[in-house]
Parts: structure tokens; sequence; C-alpha cells
């Protein structure tokens, strides 16, 4: 099948090397942009179940904005051009599993990127007669999916058609970088399995009541808004630091329960100190970016050669997507990083430890009380994400204390950072995010 993105690389070629007569051209790479419809697309909450048999999206405008610029306003005309990939409109239809399809690959100039851009498009008979004659269908409608509705043991097919239109930009994180004569990998996520769920995300909503001034059709907009993601590289890279990847295939678990579902926790690396290599003797610094080798933005390769030995592995994230992970032993201690890719440059997100050994510079860390912790860095902010209390100081910028309640203590999810919390609070794990 041809791809709908080739008839536009000749306009992308001119829009991105198009010289005035004897200027010396700008070194180029080249982008292959890739599209996942997410966990896949089956997705039940008791009794209930959807599955979504096609999901298909008209986007326009789909461009990268450089560092030097950060959105894709044309009216902007100070600001530095975005690079385009396809204007459009362009068809697009979603895999509906984790796999990821190519779209296409155009060339693209040698700059760093930070903002992914792309409009949800709605074609008019007027302006897209072109593109309405081979997609009759789509006259007025941006999304169309299909799919069946089970409620209650009763199902339905339903074909849900939204003219919803946004321009919809993506933050890349971490940044991306196009280099001469490579080629980036770019992929663009739709998590089409959380369109259909309620606000809270416990109970699916009828397709039938998100349709055009039904009562759920601004929810379903709001689901849509929020299932795009878009990152650089790819999960399922073979190569890293010029050989096979270290990374096991992807467990079929992650991200799912038995029955389907996708997770909502923030899963840990399953790893155990036995299966862990040591890379150092003694017990490294807590610092606000780093624990010992294991440094925030630090890449894979830089890592890699600090401990030769690491052991891979994939968890979840929040969403139940899947990331991968690589632990070393530091003293007696386990520390883990979470990468954004398995490519050499992919960076550190997220780093930490749940055994005691590694302390900050003032003697705390895994094992030590909220009482301690006051005592060092003054008030502590605090949250519960996927129902795990967290806190953090403004005197250790960049490092949060995951918490345990002693048992006498405990509370119920909701209400965990409700003042005042237990002074015998204890650290059950460290670690360390980039700081906002």
């Amino acid at each position: 099948m041809t791809s709908p993105f080739a008839r536009t690389v000749p306009a992308a070629l001119l829009a991105l090397g198009a010289l005035a007569c004897g200027e010396r051209p700008h070194p180029t790479g080249s982008v292959a942009l890739q599209l996942t419809g997410g966990q896949g697309a089956l997705v039940t909450r008791g009794r209930d179940s959807i599955l979504v048999r096609r999901a298909e999206l008209v986007l326009s405008e789909i461009q990268l904005a450089p560092r030097g610029s950060g959105e894709c306003d044309p009216e902007e005309k100070e600001e530095e051009a975005c690079t385009p990939l396809e204007m459009g409109p362009v068809l697009l239809t979603l895999p509906l599993d984790t796999s990821k399809t190519t779209i296409a690959t155009v060339p693209a100039p040698v700059d760093t990127f930070i903002v992914f851009h792309f409009a949800l498009y709605r074609p008019d008979s007027s302006k897209d007669a072109a593109f309405l004659a081979t997609h009759p269908e789509f006259a007025g409608t941006s999304i169309r999916v299909q799919g069946t509705y089970s409620r209650a043991g009763k199902r339905s097919d339903f074909v849900y058609a939204s003219g919803f239109t946004e321009q919809h930009e993506a933050a890349l994180e971490p940044q991306v970088e196009v280099v001469a004569d490579s080629t980036l990998n770019l992929t663009l996520r739709f998590a089409v399995a959380n369109w259909f769920l309620n606000a809270d995300k416990t109970a699916l909503i009828n397709p039938a009541t998100a349709k055009a001034g039904a009562p759920n059709q601004d929810l379903v907009h709001d689901n849509i808004r929020m299932s795009v993601a878009a990152f650089g590289g790819s999960l399922d890279s073979t190569i890293v630091a010029g050989g096979p990847s270290p990374w096991p295939a992807v467990p079929d678990s992650i991200g799912k329960t038995s029955d389907g579902k996708t997770q909502a926790v923030n899963a840990k690396a399953t790893v155990t100190a036995s299966t862990v290599p040591r890379c150092r003797s003694d017990a490294p610094r807590i610092t606000s970016d780093s624990i010992g080798p294991f440094r925030l933005d630090a890449s894979l390769s830089d890592l890699q050669r600090a401990c030769p030995g690491l052991r891979y592995s994939w968890t979840s994230d929040p969403d139940g997507y899947p990331v991968p992970t690589a632990a070393a032993r530091l003293g007696a201690a386990t520390i883990t990083a979470w990468f954004t890719d398995t490519v050499p440059g992919a960076k550190v997100r997220e780093v930490s430890v749940e055994r005691t050994g590694p302390k900050t510079a003032e003697g705390l860390g895994v094992g030590s009380t909220f009482r301690d912790l006051q005592r060092a860095y003054g008030a502590a902010g605090a949250s519960e994400p996927d129902c795990v209390l967290r806190v953090w100081f403004a005197g250790l910028p960049g490092v949060a204390f995951r918490m345990t309640f002693p048992q006498r203590e405990q509370r119920e999810c909701g209400g965990l950072t409700e003042e005042p919390l237990p002074p015998d609070l204890r650290v059950a794990s460290v670690i360390l995010v980039p700081r906002s």
C-alpha cells in the first residue's frame, strides 16, 4: 500500500532544502514517523467491555517545533520555522495493538526539536474535494471508530464519528535531535483504549452517548486529547551501543492484569539482588540529580560505560505502557534507572533506590523517618499518585521520598496526604525525578 505521505515528500524537500542560488546546503537527516494505538483495542471494566475494531483519524499540519521556537504558530513570524512532516489532510488508521506502523520517512534539517505539533482536521467539501472523493465517509468527520460495546452481557455494534478539531502540541520529553545522514524514529501514540472511559477511569461509557450533542461528547474529546503522546526513538529498537539490544522482549504481561485491563499502578521493575550485577562496592551519595553513576538525563551509553554490567528489564508507567529499565548494585543497594528508550542516546528519566545504603549529605535515605526529614529539610510537600504517599522538600530539589505508614495509622487512598502526617512514617524508597 502506498504511504499517504509519499505524495508530500517533494513538497517537504522544497520546504526544507530550497536555497537561494549559491547558498551552501544545510545538513539534513530524516525522520521516520511511526503511529501506534497503544495497549490494544479491548478494554474491560467489570462485566462491561468495548472492543475497537477500527480507529481512523484525519490529521493535518504535522510538524516539529525546534528548540528555538517551541510552537508552530504561523502568525508568530519571529519564531524559528517549524519542520513540516505532512501538511495534509491525511487519513491514518491506528494499529490496534502495541505494534507501530511507519507512515513515512521524510527529510528534516539537522536540529534539536522539543514539540510535536499536529491538527485534528475535519475535511470540508469546498476545500477538500480530492480527499473526500477517496474518503467520502469523512465529510465533516475527523475521527471514526468502529467496534462492539458490551454491557451486562448484551452486545451492540457501534460507529462513533466526531468532527472534533484541535491544534495539538505534545512535548517531546526528552527533546529529540536530527543528526546529519541519520534517521530519527518518532512515534505518535493515541491510546485508543482510554477513549470511552468515564472521568475517573472506573467504568465504560456507551459510545452512543458521546456523539455530537450527547452528554458524553466533551468527555470523550477530553479523553482523546489526553491519550496523545509523542516520543523519539523506538522501544523495540534492536541496536544498542553497536550490538544487539540487551533488553528482553517486552513481556505480554506488561501493562495488563489477568483479565486484560490496563494497569493503573506505577509498577516497579521486578529485580532481585541476586540477579543484579555489582557496579561498585561502596554506597554512593544521594544528590538532587544522581545516585552514584545513575544520573538524571545521562544517556544509556554513559551508564553502560560507568557500569558495564547492568540488569535490563521492563516495567509499566502509570498508564500501563512499557518502560525500559536498567539496574546495578552499588554497595548493598540496587539502583534502578528508567529510560526514555533503548537506543544508545536514550536518557535516564527517573532513578530509584529501595534498600538502605545510599544516603543524602545529611545521612538520610531508605529507613529514615518523616521526623528525620523534617528536621533536615523543613516543611514538606506531599502527593499520592497511584495511592502511594510521596513527600519532597524545597531544601532538596529533585528528590522525592516514598513513605509507608505505621501499621496502627494506615489510611485509605485519598486521605494519605491529610495533615498531620505521622512523624514515624518511614522512607520506603528514594526517587530522583527531573526538576520542573
